[in-house]
């Protein structure tokens, strides 16, 4: 987390509507970027718990740890794999950020990383902080 400085500069005597109250923050990231960044540091965590299964009435508990055994080592070996293969993905997926996934969010509206923060008003004494 990043911690970024937000300057208004506030007339009281001009109308509200006539001054950029307005600022991005934030720094650009795509999808694609996060996605790899997450493969590095190893925080795509996938674990399925169907305790409590039923089907018509039945509980499956048997079926259910089968289910659950299966998903979880599969989703371990997949993590593996994907840590291994992170270098050669990491350039794949900025690829398609910049190529695919970047300019659709972009014709979607969306952006990730940003947040737009407003100036509502400009009465207190002291510095305020705006926390994210």
């Amino acid at each position: 987390m990043t911690r970024e400085d937000v300057n208004f500069y506030y007339d009281p005597d001009e109308p509200r509507s006539t001054q950029d109250l307005t600022a991005s923050v934030g720094s650009q990231r795509h999808l694609g970027a996060s996605i790899a960044e997450a493969i590095g540091e190893g925080l795509l965590d996938v674990e399925l718990d169907t305790s409590g299964l039923k089907l018509l009435g039945l509980e499956l508990n048997l079926l259910s740890s089968i289910i659950d055994g299966l998903v979880n080592s599969l989703s371990t070996v997949l993590n593996n794999v994907l840590a291994l293969l992170n270098p050669i993905l990491t350039p794949v997926l900025t690829l398609l950020d910049g190529v695919v996934l970047g300019p659709l969010l972009e014709t979607l509206g969306l952006q990730l990383g940003y947040a737009d923060v407003q100036l509502m008003s400009a009465s207190c004494d002291a510095s305020a902080k705006l926390v994210y």
